[in-house]
């Protein structure tokens, strides 16, 4: 199959590691999908490919499979190995092998900042949470790398979700948000209460494994990795859990209540006194042991070293983020 490129969406910024690039692109019939190029280490890598379609294979096996399909990438196309680093060493020293990986996937999502109101908000992190159990129980997989940035909102039309539910399908748990967590029609923050379909979406499988599956290394994108992973040594043998990837989703949602001061995606105006928020510092540090102790004291300590910088907008969240720092 062909694909013409529409736009650049993702780059990465670095000149090691998986040198990662994400296109939009468009086939001969006009769909748009999204066309993921990387370059993988070869003996420790799991097949992201392998990973989408046993999970893809788990949501149409399962009764309840529907709830989660707009949760889930759907795999279209991909190649394991376009190249190889191998081919192109000759008598080089040869560090670990990277494979050059391409795979066109669907459905194209919205990032987690275009919330459109915190209604939504909460509702997509909802989602977040089904998907995963879903994932970890039915699917026997976890996540592995959940952060700000494998987080979409997912706007495709789901009429057909809502005639599929049958008597012998449970509903997905929901949760009713006080008056006070709302919108407040005293404030105007722009967005919309307007009922939009909409699910909270997961995406790039790369760091995917079964579940009790110890891992080569730990895993994860610094600031949002869980304090377990970040004390191991990077290279330490190590069991990612489900419980690791609600962390992950934890520091996102604290991560956004920070930097966000309303729907969609308006950051916080700098104000005298932000260069010295604590949360910065879990975006500064690459130390991982030295990270670890700092973010474990600013969530024990949240209502003295988090929640004093939490914009107006989120003001009446902290009890909500207190209670999912205790569970978590």
């Amino acid at each position: 199959r062909k694909f013409d490129i529409v736009k650049l969406i993702h780059s990465s910024p670095i000149l090691y590691g998986r040198g990662t690039r994400v296109w939009i692109v468009k086939d001969n019939v006009g769909k748009f999908y999204i066309l993921k190029d990387s370059w993988i280490i070869s003996p420790n890598s799991t097949s992201e490919i392998e990973m989408i379609k046993h999970i893809e294979k788990t949501i149409n096996d399962d009764p309840e499979g529907f709830l989660y399909k707009h949760s889930c990438p759907t795999y279209f196309i991909g190649q394991e190995c376009v190249h190889s680093t191998d081919m192109i060493r000759g008598r080089l020293d040869k560090p670990a092998t990277r494979l050059q990986r391409r795979i066109v996937t669907g459905t194209i999502g919205d990032p987690i900042t275009s919330f459109r109101s915190r209604a939504e908000f909460v509702s997509v992190c909802l989602d977040l949470v089904n998907v995963l159990e879903f994932l970890s129980k039915k699917a026997h997989v976890i996540h592995g790398d959940l952060s700000i940035n494998n987080i979409l909102i997912n706007r495709s039309q789901r009429r057909a979700l809502a005639g599929a539910v049958s008597h012998n399908t449970r509903s997905v748990p929901s949760a009713v948000v006080p008056s006070a967590a709302v919108d407040s029609p005293h404030q105007v923050y722009g967005g919309t209460m307007d009922h939009i379909e909409c699910s909270g979406m997961l995406i790039d499988c790369d760091f995917m494994r079964f579940q009790d599956q110890p891992s080569h290394q730990t895993s994860g994108t610094l600031p949002f990795m869980p304090l377990e992973s970040l004390w191991m040594s990077p290279n330490t043998p190590f069991t990612h859990r489900a419980g690791h990837d609600l962390e992950g989703l934890l520091s996102t949602i604290i991560t956004v209540c920070n930097y966000t001061s309303g729907p969609a995606g308006q950051l916080r105006a700098p104000l005298p006194g932000d260069e010295d928020m604590l949360i910065n510092v879990w975006f500064t540090k690459e130390k991982r042991r030295y990270l670890a102790c700092l973010k474990s004291i600013h969530l024990e300590a949240f209502d003295e070293a988090i929640q004093p910088s939490l914009p107006k907008y989120w003001e009446d969240f902290a009890p909500f983020i207190q209670r999912l720092i205790d569970v978590t």
